[in-house]
């Protein structure tokens, strides 16, 4: 990530592997952007041993779809004047936010393939899918206006509690409920777009006696997999009390 963010003041980390940099105020010219991508995978592969894929676009949705059209070592470029020709073709899953659960919706208003959005309006997405439609409609034809920042969420902090209806030390039940919690949030954050670097769990015994830890990492990341390690394994301090 270090090679990245020397390419660009701005730029944005989203995960373990994906990241956004900002070219915009270095060059207008896509072929130029394509000559600095070309740069910065010939450096990662020489410097860190790895093939990258990369996304040149309008905006960042429309970058993300990019990055993932030529892997694992390819450069896709999307222009103003072109993308919707690019998209037409492809699942409607291919758009981020779109995934198992809601294709079936999409599919069952005969929106199979991104093109099928060109003859439908906001205000009937808006009817269809509600804020979710808005969104979509929004990135298929370019007006996804976030900008690459690396501290993208103005909320602080974003938590979820839940309680057992009764105290339990089967930890099969506990992981569920981590886990359903870790969704919950999770679900949040990409709502909303937040990454976040510090993790924390709070746990309450029988008793009432309640502790919290937390875990603080070096970059921020938005990756419900990780949460859920790193609370396994502040869990592990109180796993020989024997309380429920």
């Amino acid at each position: 990530m270090l090679i990245l963010e020397s390419y660009s003041n701005e730029f944005q980390r989203v995960g373990t592997d994906e990241a956004y940099i900002e070219l915009t105020e270095i060059t207008k010219e896509y072929e130029k952007a394509e000559k600095i991508a070309e740069e910065i995978q010939k450096e990662i592969l020489e410097k860190v041993g790895i093939t990258i894929s990369i996304g040149i676009a309008p905006t960042k949705s429309l970058a993300k779809i990019a990055s993932d059209c030529n892997k694992p070592n390819g450069i896709t470029i999307f222009k103003t004047e072109n993308f919707k020709d690019f998209l037409k073709d492809m699942d409607i899953t291919r758009i981020p936010g779109i995934g198992k659960k809601s294709k079936p919706y999409y599919y069952k208003n005969g929106i199979k393939k991104i093109g099928d959005l060109n003859n439908i309006s906001l205000t009937r997405m808006f009817e269809l899918f509600g804020k979710h439609g808005k969104w979509i409609w929004n990135v298929v034809n370019g007006l996804d206006n976030r900008k690459v920042r690396e501290f993208p969420m103005s909320r602080k902090s974003i938590s979820a509690e839940r309680t057992f209806f009764k105290d339990t030390s089967v930890f099969n039940e506990i992981l569920s409920k981590f886990e359903d919690i870790n969704k919950r949030i999770h679900e949040t954050a990409k709502k909303h777009h937040i990454t976040y670097k510090t993790i924390t769990l709070k746990i309450r015994f029988e008793g009432y006696q309640t502790y919290t830890r937390s875990k603080t990492l070096l970059y921020h990341i938005q990756d419900e997999k990780i949460v859920l390690n790193v609370i396994l394994e502040l869990f592990k301090e109180f796993s020989n009390l024997k309380k429920k």
